[in-house]
């Protein structure tokens, strides 16, 4: 995978690009927004119990990122993981650190 070359890093807070992505996002948790078109993501994402923590968003090519990206934006509304690519292992690494399964 390795980081977009484009767009916010991990750490940065979020812009409302596209319009009202903020809005999108508005909920308590995390949220994992995903970029690319829907095809390349898989149904399961297999992230374990965390499902009233966690809102899984598909931006398709409309994202502050080109290509197929993933980012975890953190309650805070900052980036916390962000990655080329659709394989999971270092969110789900991620995950486990920063929130853990109940």
């Amino acid at each position: 995978g390795g980081l977009p070359r484009q767009g916010p890093r991990a750490g940065d807070r979020l812009p409302d690009t596209p319009a009202g992505l903020q809005r999108r996002i508005a909920g308590p948790g995390y949220h994992l927004l995903l970029t690319g078109p829907a095809h390349h993501w898989p149904q399961d994402l297999s992230l374990g119990e965390r499902h009233g923590l966690l809102s899984v968003h598909h931006l398709g090519t409309r994202s502050p990122w080109p290509g197929v990206t993933q980012a975890l934006v953190r309650p805070d509304g900052h980036v916390g993981h962000l990655a080329r690519g659709t394989d999971l292992r270092a969110l789900r690494a991620y995950l486990d650190r920063w929130l853990p399964a109940p």
